[in-house]
């Protein structure tokens, strides 16, 4: 391939090029002088061709996930307008290529230095931190890589980015690898004062500081007039890390902590935009009060006693033994925006304290996940959440029953427990949850029986049960609940009977019910005036994997008016299907797949002249077709067998 024809070419992408396109590549540079943007990104090359120095009017290079290219040519200090320049993470740049690109506005990706770097034999080194003085036009999204190797605070000011008042995104990663950094030496000091040192313009509007090895973070992080844009913060595996105090980030509105396994306190008071919290792997965390906290406001916080005493405070998915220092009914002021918060702990959260509960009350959305320790929902302090809309429990292997004070979520219009296998029961004051639409349980082998009071949920439009081994059956009562519109029942093997008031339900969507072993009928719609109306909405019905079903009543099928769509799959003891199915005049698919068993379809499907696909697949049993269908071979188009 040659581009002779295409000279004045102004923008390429040619992506994924092979390591033996050298001769492609080559090209590039000698026969498109006019390029303006070049992206040559997922390329398997080993090394850009010299000819690429030619493309003098280049503003846009883009090298994006590059695996195999290792180093950046010398020649590239020759493109003058190079304006972006976007990197591989781990790729190594010549010593003073950087600083001779004085027009470079972005630059994502920059790899500091270090031992082992690939560079042209003939050249001084790897490029430093300190090439990025010479950028003053940076701005958008800078990474940068391997901070661990910069041993000198001087090299880390000397970049310069506090002047850089372009840049929005900052990256800072003391590895040049991605694992996670366990500190070998005693340089805890010098990576303190690298990250001081890293202080960037007051403009900036997300941070990242990732697996840094010092023990503290800056002062600007927390100085009150210093990064007053700061709009999202994540710390990552920062393990020396005790403390963080952002009380001077008044403008953070996102907040994430993960694997930073000695922080003790974050600071989180007083962040009037914090809309979403999220702790991960923070084990020793006691408190969202900063570790020089006061009495200021009635909140009360003694350092020494705390630290002497051991009086700890379990907060946001962390341990804690006891409950510290009060939390007085003031600082429910401090975090009036807080909208999110996400927990998450392997084994060491114990509580979540009704006191502290007082920062959080404007919550909307609560997920709680991982947390072992069977006292991490039982001690009461959700009933403060007045707001809360989300509420997700997963993991939590030693819950056995949703705290007292639920019921006062009046709010909630989402609720999902997964993988709690000895939750027994749910809580009867979930009744008032009059707001909820969407219901999920998931994986709670040992749950019993679902509360009476789930009839009252006049609001629920879609419940899901899955993986309940135990549950023998639902409420009876079941057609209260005339705003539901999907119903999924999977793999809840000891659920012999449905309740017969589903009947009345104005289920429209989907109803599917999958992997039921002891389901051997379906309710029949009842000779009752008020079910004469039986599922009268319903759009599709799945039933699949139900090894006992034998009958299908013929008032279950035949009155879903409104039905289009009937898949049957999976269910070895299921002989006929009801003859109502011939009513049924907005038939559109039937699939049947699975049924051994099945020895004939009902005679007047064939007469349907809304029925467009039929799929028969592994029925050995059925041994004809609907022999009165007008076109039948116009509507077949499965296999009888297999």
């Amino acid at each position: 391939m040659h581009f002779s024809s295409d000279k004045r070419l102004r923008v390429l992408q040619l992506r994924h090029v092979s390591k033996d396109d050298e001769l492609l590549l080559s090209s590039i540079g000698d026969e498109l002088m006019h390029l303006r943007y070049l992206d040559l990104s997922h390329g398997r090359f080993k090394a850009l061709p010299p000819s690429i120095s030619k493309l003098f009017h280049l503003q846009t290079l883009k090298l994006l996930l590059c695996t195999n290219l290792q180093t950046l040519p010398k020649g590239l200090r020759k493109l003058i307008n190079l304006r972006h320049l976007e990197i591989e993470t781990r790729l190594n740049i010549p010593r003073g290529l950087i600083r001779q690109l004085h027009n470079l506005r972005t630059l994502t990706s920059f790899k500091v230095g270090g031992h082992n770097n690939i560079i042209d034999d003939d050249d001084e080194g790897a490029a430093g931190i300190k090439e990025l003085r010479c950028l003053q036009q940076l701005g958008g999204s800078l990474s940068l890589i391997g901070l661990g190797d910069v041993r000198n605070g001087a090299d880390a000011k000397a970049a310069n980015l506090k002047e850089k008042a372009k840049l929005q995104e900052l990256t800072l990663d003391w590895e040049s690898d991605w694992h996670v950094y366990t500190n070998e030496d005693d340089s805890s000091k010098e990576d303190d004062v690298v990250l001081e040192e890293l202080q960037p313009h007051q403009n900036l509007l997300l941070l990242r500081i990732l697996r840094f090895s010092g023990t503290k973070l800056p002062t600007w992080l927390h100085h009150h007039h210093h990064l007053s844009n700061l709009q999202e913060l994540c710390n990552y595996s920062c393990h020396q890390v005790k403390s963080l105090d952002l009380t001077g980030s008044s403008s953070l509105w996102k907040l994430t902590i993960s694997y930073c396994e000695n922080l003790e306190y974050a600071g989180v008071e007083g962040l009037m935009q914090l809309e979403l919290l999220e702790f991960k792997g923070c084990d020793k965390l006691k408190s969202l009060l900063g570790v020089g906290a006061k009495k200021k406001k009635g909140v009360v916080v003694n350092d020494q006693e705390e630290h002497h005493h051991h009086h700890h405070h379990q907060v946001a998915g962390c341990s804690s033994r006891e409950t510290p220092a009060a939390i007085t009914d003031d600082t429910g002021e401090k975090l009036v925006k807080l909208v999110k918060l996400q927990i998450q702990s392997y084994d060491s959260l114990t509580t979540l304290p009704k006191k502290e509960m007082l920062l959080l009350q404007s919550l909307r959305t609560l997920h709680i996940e991982s947390c072992a320790n069977p006292m991490v929902l039982t001690k009461g302090g959700l009933e403060k959440l007045s707001l809360l809309q989300h509420l997700q429990i997963e993991n939590c292997p030693n819950l056995k029953k949703l705290p007292e004070g639920v019921g006062q979520l009046s709010s909630l219009q989402y609720f999902a427990i997964r993988e709690c296998p000895k939750l027994m029961f749910l809580s009867e004051e979930l009744e008032h949850w009059r707001s909820l639409r969407t219901m999920s349980i998931f994986a709670c082998a040992n749950l019993r029986a679902l509360p009476r009071g789930i009839v009252e949920l006049t609001s629920l439009q879609e419940l899901e049960i899955n993986r309940c081994d135990f549950l023998p059956s639902l409420p009876d009562e079941m057609q209260k609940l005339m705003s539901l519109q999907m119903l999924k029942i999977e793999r809840c093997l000891h659920l012999v009977a449905l309740p017969a008031g589903l009947g009345n339900l104005s289920l429209h969507e989907v109803s599917e019910i999958s992997s039921c072993n002891g389901l051997m009928s379906l309710p029949a719609g009842g000779m009752q005036q008020q079910q004469q109306h039986y599922l009268r909405k319903l759009d599709r019905l799945k039933i699949k994997g139900c090894d006992n079903l034998e009958i299908l009543p013929e008032d279950c099928l035949g009155k879903l008016s409104t039905l289009r769509v009937l898949a049957i799959i999976g269910c070895p003891n299921l002989q006929v299907l009801p003859e109502s199915l011939g009513n049924l005049q907005n038939f559109h698919l039937l699939e049947i797949t699975d049924c051994p068993n099945l020895k004939a379809l009902p005679r007047g499907l064939g007469k349907l002249s809304s029925l467009r696909s039929l799929y028969i697949q592994r029925c050995l049993n059925l041994t004809s077709l609907f022999s009165d269908t007008p076109a039948a071979h116009d509507i077949f188009t499965g296999t009888l067998a297999d």
